[in-house]
């Protein structure tokens, strides 16, 4: 009930106000530094939600959301030794909780320990079936180890809980290009391209698939929706002008290139 209140009744500076009072009325009841932490949180006051979280976890050093979420700040700010010690003591308290699991994996995944990292992965989605993040998060991990058949089957998986994720079809584009399966390649390009407004980073992985294919006239309709004429987009346009029969235009953009080099 407290949460719920506390939650729907104020915004959050007037609830951070209200919480440092129950607090300081109540100075036995920690509950009330996590909710201010995380009211801190939300309000963009890091540096008041790190102090809440801490002498919350003084008052309990066992008290596990707490350390939780110090953690969580410790990894955003990249002490990652420091947010590794305080979730270990987490998953001493909260063996098999999903977060925590997920929390570490992302540790051991950040320090390229893909393996451990994996299990870990693998131990949370036991628990959560339906988490298509942490399918993702699998798959990732077999694509940093150069198991890109088992990476694909996982992003497939995620795809069947949330078809939208146009950054999964691109990862996998990106694996199916990487291994010359360019059909497959092109099939998740012209799906995430159907979802999302791709990026030029995207759009020119796209692009290449696309020359490689021998489709260089589909390639230039995409190069038309890239504004800017860096030395890659020019390189390309002059590649598939070349391909489609258009001399006079490919000699124009590698005389372009030139100039650029």
């Amino acid at each position: 009930m407290l949460s719920y209140f506390l939650e729907s009744e104020f915004d959050g500076k007037k609830r951070i106000e209200l919480l440092r009072k129950l607090y300081s009325d109540d100075s036995s009841n920690n509950i009330y530094l996590l909710f201010a932490g995380r009211a801190s949180q939300e309000a963009g006051d890091i540096k008041e939600a790190f102090e809440s979280f801490r002498l919350s976890a003084m008052h309990n050093p066992r008290n596990s959301k707490a350390l939780f979420e110090l953690a969580n700040m410790y990894s955003a700010s990249n002490q990652l030794d420091v947010a590794e010690m305080l979730l270990e003591i987490v998953h001493e308290e909260e063996n098999e909780d999903s977060e925590v699991l997920l929390t570490l994996g992302n540790l051991d995944f950040a320090k390229r320990n893909y393996s451990k990292a994996l299990k870990l992965y693998k131990r949370a989605l036991h628990n959560q079936p339906w988490n298509f993040s942490l399918l993702n998060h699998i798959a990732e991990c077999y694509r940093q180890t150069g198991n890109y058949e088992k990476a694909l089957h996982y992003f497939k998986k995620s795809l069947c809980l949330n078809s939208k994720q146009s950054d999964v079809l691109l990862r996998m584009a990106e694996i199916c290009r990487q291994t010359d399966q360019l059909d497959r390649a092109l099939k998740y390009y012209d799906l995430a391209t159907e979802l999302d407004e791709l990026s030029k980073e995207s759009l020119m992985g796209h692009i290449y698939c696309l020359i490689q294919s021998a489709e260089p006239r589909r390639a230039l309709e995409l190069l038309n929706r890239i504004e800017s004429d860096d030395y890659d987009v020019v390189f390309a346009r002059a590649t598939c002008e070349y391909l489609t029969g258009n001399y006079e235009g490919a000699i124009r953009l590698y005389t372009q290139l030139k100039l650029m080099q």
